[in-house]
Parts: C-alpha cells; structure tokens; sequence
C-alpha cells in the first residue's frame, strides 16, 4: 500500500510539471493559426479570435489527459462560433487542425507534418499576438464562451480585441523571432453568418451535414497549468479523416 501511495504521489508530479511556457505557447499558437487562416480563408476578425483561442487551448495543457476532453471541446466550440459552417467543415475534416496536438513526453503539434517549414508564414502576425493574455478565456469568463453571439464573420466583424482595456501593453506588432519571409497571401472578408444560441458542442464540436454542429454534450470544467517542458516538434502520420 505504501508503494503504491508514493507511486500515486510521483505520477501526480510528472503530470504537474509539463505546463508550456508562454511565449513558446503564442509562437506555436501563431504558427498553427497563420495556416488555419490560410486553408479556411478567414477574415481578419476571424484570424484574430483564432489566435486567442489556440493560445488559449495550448496553455491549458498540463498533461496527455488534457490534449482531449474538456480542453479540446471548449476550444473547438469557440472555433464553431467564428468560423462559417463551410470554414468550420473544412476544419473538421483535417486533423491537425480539429486535434492538434497529442502528447510524447510533451505537446507535439500535428501541424508541422504538413508544414515542416516553421519559417513559412502566409499572413501577417495578428495584433492579438502581441497583446493578448488570456482575457478571452473560459476560465476568466464564468466558464463561458466569450466568442458565442459575436459577429466575427460579416463584413461588419469586430476584431475580438476591440475592447484594449482588457490587455496589458506588451511588446510591438512585429514578426516574432524565429519566423521567416511571409508569402504575402492576403484573404478577402467572408459573408455574414449569425451565430445562434444555445448551441451544445459534443466531443470536440463533430459537425452535421446540416450547419456544421454535431449532437452536444456539457462542456466541463478544465484542469489548471503547471510548469516545466514545452512543445516539441512532432511528426505523426495522418490517415484520411480519422481523429486520434
């Protein structure tokens, strides 16, 4: 029983010491959300909630259980409320954007199997990189989602940092280290489309053939961050539409 106690006590504390960092969070973020804008084609309005919200989903990551669960379903119910329901279906249907991440020791992002190249960037950094810190969360919002019943996707679409009383002055609006020459891929703004209400998201957002949104299940509470290792490059092989 003893044993068994102190090997309980070690695990918890290898699972409490893979929180990652924040700038190696945002520089991933950004990396992931620079090429979702550019296979969904989305508006600046929409690049700029989806920075927020990959940022938010990586640094909630502690450990290999919180790469799925509650963690992924609230990110990809933001992700359903500011992505068309054409955008949102392609995002369902390429995993290393739906999941991506999975853990080895660490989060490993499934992105960089499709884009090896991290000095390849198609857009222009989004000014919620330099800013942003969290502000949006569900764990600052009630656990809520901030994103539900705002127009991101009009040509009317407020950028989600529309309010700067909520973010702290940080840094300036330029490329962050460690990224290259930009491609110069600009996207146009898409059509209006109203995001409803009381709308469930089940296992992480799976969308119908009808508007993009699968049968729901709650969304529960997160678990909270700790400190210690980052992201790793990783490479994993994706096999049609199949989740993992």
């Amino acid at each position: 029983m003893r044993r068994f106690l102190i090997f309980a006590v070690m695990a918890l504390g290898v699972l409490a010491t893979h929180a990652i960092p924040f700038e190696e969070a945002r520089r991933e973020a950004l990396f992931l959300t620079d090429k979702m804008a550019y296979e969904l084609n989305v508006n600046e309005a929409q690049y700029e909630a989806l920075c927020e919200i990959n940022l938010d989903y990586l640094m909630s990551l502690s450990s290999s259980r919180d790469v799925k669960g509650t963690h992924l379903n609230r990110r990809n119910y933001d992700i359903n409320c500011v992505l068309t329901p054409m955008q949102y279906s392609k995002f369902y249907k390429a995993d290393y954007f739906y999941t991506p991440a999975k853990w080895d020791a660490g989060v490993v992002l499934k992105v960089y199997t499709r884009y090896p190249d991290r000095s390849k960037m198609y857009r222009k950094t989004p000014y919620s990189y330099s800013v942003y810190r969290g502000s949006h969360s569900w764990a600052n919002n009630g656990n809520k989602s901030w994103y539900k019943g705002k127009d991101f996707k009009s040509d009317k679409a407020v950028r989600s940092f529309g309010n700067r009383t909520l973010f702290p002055k940080s840094g300036s609006h330029a490329t962050p280290k460690g990224h290259g020459t930009r491609s110069g891929h600009t996207t146009g703004i898409g059509q209006g489309v109203s995001v409803g209400s009381g709308v469930t998201i089940g296992n992480g957002a799976k969308p119908a053939k009808s508007n993009g949104i699968g049968n729901g299940v709650t969304i529960g509470n997160g678990a909270g961050t700790g400190s210690g290792t980052g992201i790793r490059q990783g490479v994993v092989t994706v096999k049609g539409n199949k989740k993992k």
